[in-house]
């Protein structure tokens, strides 16, 4: 009986292996094949490059993992809303069934009714943007995100209509944001409750201001208000905001404000002699811990040991009291025990014999005690100096390398300590032979050259480290990122080595398909000219940088960033998306602008970017002014035929209004620029011009032939060198530039002459808040024929940008060929962006350099106030000549801004 049940339930499962059953039927399997794979949801798109992307095939092995990889480059492919799959087993296989949404994308995000704030503000609020998935649930977190900004602001019940229109042929929509501003209201009465003593006049200063009532910045002046009270002894001090009227007829706002100080804290030192009360205020943590319990003061007593330490105090005691004065007074005491302090006299080695005292000394942060600057000996970083210096030798050869023993000794004063450290260098290790073992492709003989590890050289295991670095970057760049390498020694003799390096570079990747995702307007053509990657190459990661580089370079994107499909999970084919978000077409800027010499000057720029979906910008500006009119038209091609090169061209008109002469010019120019390190840039320009000067406003006595009406053609070929850590506001680095102008009288044979500027500047700031500019400049015109120069060409003095406190040109209204320049500033930071500035600035201006002297030096000096914007300072100079001539006004205001 048992053996016909065993039987017959054993044809029951043979039976059911026949017919398909349902997912749940069968369990998964590693051993599965997939039989098939579907999509659903998507007509538009290839299944074939759906295949593609997901890295699946018939007939391959299943797993879980695999599935999951693919279902992640779908969604990181960026063009589906959703990505699901849906697996069935049946006897033959599995098949996957993915079923995706295609989702629409954003075509352009447009915003109106945002002023006062710049669009750009506006966009950190915005989560919609060009390029990205539209999903219409988000409408209503943006219109929240967006009310929630403009309350913030002070625009109260605010509207906002978020409006789409959908491309159904293209799968676009575009997004319009329209803006109606709330209520705005006016802070007027500031009621504040609390203690009278603690002068409530103060902080009513801090709340109030002139401009609209901004609960952001009320809950910011309450902070303020807070620090304040904790500096002056409050530091359990609570500021609430307990009532706020809004007054919708006068549109004012009345705020009430409750201060409950606590109990103020006295502090006082005794027994510091060393270090003084200020210093050890830095230390004080009661601020910070917002009380001045046990654990406040014993958080503070640490820091103070620490400080203590940090000055070479060896055994510190600090103790403290606490004690009630009153009902809201404690008095909290420190007791210091300062102890021996150990300062560093001298720093002596002994047992090295290759390397020296002063070699060994760079390795540590402890040092030596200098003319104007102490040193202390901490032994916890000592010993870890002590660390570093036998790592040192060790990474230079000496592999045996190691400290003996230190010792540390008062000098005869008592009053300093000398240290001694005892080592023993050992042997020089060197490198005997270098090999290189690998299944298939070798390293490539640039990389070998590069290595740090070479034949004959010093033996370094960080060295080694480096290396293998190299070489995997080496492989990766020339197809292979799956590449390992590893390293073994083989000794040769004592102390000499050959260092084997031994490769698996793994299968060779290519570059399957190239994605788009975000470009809208730009032509696939373009970005794909632009790649230094194309279809079916051998992958590089260096080239996969330089193309993403390389759009970036090309201006018309506000992102770039370029992803991978399959480099993960180690595909021999990985896919690339190219993400982009792409900028404004169109741009319409206008400023306002004024400064001493030239007056009042406006300006209007229409630009027009990624000009047919090619990269190309058109840019026309208009500039108006007292005594500046000028019009443009440019071309702007950022990379040219793929290249590095940027070329610029453009014809212009302009009348210009100086002190000695006025012309009017047009003409037109090309240019080339090239970018070549991320801090050295090299152009060249040819340009062509005819001017006229205007008879009736030219001092034609002064000038002479100089103000002859020309045609001249130019050539110009410079570079400039810029580090400085900030454009607008630099506190440290450098700039350089050197320019040759070339230029001739159109209508004549031969050079006509050549101008050379040089221009050097130098930012150092030795404190936090002060910095200190020195900027030098060299002009000069050398005649190669007897034609004059052009006065709109010569060199002049005196102005906002030469010498202040001299009128613009003043030094001497018929130019020269040869200027020097030195603007001297010290430039300290006040509050905010607020600058103190004081000047010295000297020049010269003659026609050779035979005329250069003492005597014909002018100098200025004087004080100024900055505000530093991020397209510049507004600038405010006053002047004093400091060798004035009869005649000569003796100081001058100038004022400089531009928005």
């Amino acid at each position: 009986m048992t053996t016909l049940f065993y039987r017959c339930l054993s044809a029951l499962l043979i039976l059911c292996l026949f017919f398909d059953t349902p997912a749940q039927s069968y369990p998964l399997h590693r051993a599965k094949l997939i039989q098939g794979i579907e999509f659903s949801g998507i007509p538009s798109v290839d299944e074939v490059l759906l295949k593609e992307v997901t890295h699946l095939e018939v007939g391959q092995p299943f797993n879980e993992e695999k599935l999951e990889y693919a279902k992640q480059n779908l969604r990181k492919w960026g063009i589906f809303k959703t990505v699901e799959a849906e697996i069935r087993t049946t006897p033959k296989g599995v098949m996957i069934q993915f079923k995706l949404e295609a989702g629409s994308t954003i075509r352009d995000v447009v915003i109106r009714g945002n002023y006062p704030f710049l669009e750009t503000k506006i966009k950190r609020a915005v989560i919609l943007h060009s390029g990205d998935l539209y999903y219409p649930e988000k409408v209503p977190e943006q219109i929240d995100r967006l009310l929630q900004f403009y309350e913030k602001q002070g625009y109260f019940n605010s509207t906002v209509f978020i409006e789409e229109e959908y491309f159904e042929k293209t799968g676009k929509v575009d997004i319009k944001i329209r803006i109606q501003k709330g209520i705005t209201y006016r802070l007027s009465d500031i009621e504040i409750e609390g203690p009278k003593e603690l002068n409530h006049k103060r902080f009513r200063n801090i709340l109030f201001t002139y401009v609209r009532y901004k609960p952001e910045q009320l809950k910011k002046d309450l902070e303020k208000i807070k620090v304040k009270l904790a500096h002056d002894g409050y530091v359990r001090a609570r500021v609430k905001l307990l009532d706020v009227q809004f007054n919708h007829e006068t549109k004012k706002v009345a705020v009430k404000i409750g201060i409950y100080p606590g109990k103020k804290v006295y502090i006082a030192w005794k027994g510091n002699e060393k270090l003084k009360n200020f210093q050890l205020k830095k230390a004080l943590t009661l601020d910070e811990d917002e009380d001045y319990d046990e654990y406040a003061l014993t958080h503070t007593q640490s820091k103070l040991i620490s400080l203590y330490k940090g000055f070479g105090f060896t055994q510190p005691t600090i103790e403290y009291r606490k004690e009630n004065l009153s009902d809201n007074e404690v008095l909290v005491t420190f007791v210091i025990q300062e102890g021996p302090q150990e300062i560093i006299k001298q720093i002596d080695f002994t047992g090295n014999q290759a390397v020296s005292d002063k070699t060994l000394r760079k390795q540590m942060i402890t040092q030596e005690e200098g003319i104007l600057a102490k040193k202390y000996f901490i032994e916890p970083v000592f010993n870890q100096d002590l660390i570093s210096v036998e790592n040192f030798l060790k990474n230079n050869g000496y592999l045996e390398a190691k400290i003996n023993e230190w010792r540390k000794e008062w000098n005869r004063y008592k009053d300093k300590v000398l240290l001694t450290v005892d080592l023993s260098e050992g042997t020089l290790n060197l490198v005997e032979k270098i090999s290189f073992e690998t299944e298939s492709e070798a390293p490539s003989e640039s990389v070998k050259k590069q290595l740090l590890t070479q034949s004959g050289q010093y033996f370094s295991y960080l060295k080694l480290e480096s290396d293998v670095r190299s070489l995997l970057i080496d492989y990766s760049n020339r197809g292979y990122p799956y590449a390992q390498a590893k390293t073994e020694l083989h000794a040769i003799s004592p102390q000499k080595w050959e260092v084997v390096f031994k490769i698996e570079p793994g299968f060779k990747v290519n570059i399957g398909k190239i994605l788009f995702v975000g470009n809208i307007k730009t032509r696939n053509s373009l970005i794909q000219k632009n790649l230094y990657l194309k279809e079916g190459e051998v992958f590089s990661a260096e080239k996969l940088e330089d193309s993403q580089n390389a759009l970036r370079r090309l201006n018309i994107f506000n992102a770039v960033s370029i992803q991978t499909l399959g480099l993960t999970d180690q595909q021999a084919k990985v896919h690339l998306v190219v993400r982009m978000e792409e900028k404004k077409t169109q741009q319409i800027d206008f400023g306002l602008g004024y400064d001493t010499d030239t007056g009042f000057t406006s300006k209007l720029i229409y630009q027009k970017n990624n000009l047919f979906g090619i990269a190309k910008n058109l840019r026309f500006a208009a500039i108006g002014g007292e005594q500046l009119q000028k019009g443009e038209l440019t071309y702007i091609d950022p990379r040219l035929f793929g290249t590095g090169l940027q070329f610029v061209s453009g014809i212009f008109a302009q009348r210009e209004d100086r002190p000695s002469f006025e012309d009017t010019k047009f003409g037109g120019s090309l240019a080339l620029l090239y970018d070549l390190t991320h801090s050295l840039t090299a152009f060249t320009q040819l340009r062509f011009e005819n001017i006229n000067f205007n008879e009736s406003e030219t001092d034609l006595a002064l000038l002479g032939d100089s103000a002859r009406d020309r045609n001249l053609l130019s050539l110009e070929i410079g570079s400039t060198f810029d580090r400085r850590d900030n454009f607008g506001d630099p506190h440290k680095g450098y700039y350089l530039s050197a320019i040759t102008k070339l230029t001739n009288d159109f209508n004549q044979v031969g050079l006509g002459f050549v101008k050379l500027t040089t221009q050097a500047g130098v930012w150092y700031s030795p404190f936090s808040r002060l910095t200190i500019a020195n900027a030098l400049r060299l002009s000069y015109l050398h005649q190669f024929s007897s034609e004059s120069i052009p006065a709109n060409e010569l060199l002049y003095l005196g102005g906002d940008d030469t010498l202040r406190g001299f009128g613009r040109d003043a030094v001497n209204p018929a130019g020269g060929k040869l200027s020097l320049v030195h603007n001297l500033e010290l430039q300290f930071r006040l509050v905010n962006k607020f600058q103190l500035v004081g000047f010295l600035d000297s020049g010269t201006l003659t026609n050779n350099f035979d005329e250069i002297s003492s005597q014909s030096f002018r100098h200025s000096a004087g004080i100024g106030f900055r505000y530093v914007t991020p397209i510049g300072p507004i600038r405010l100079d006053y002047g004093f000549i400091l060798d004035k001539n009869p005649g000569e006004s003796p100081r001058r205001l100038h004022f400089t801004f531009f928005s």
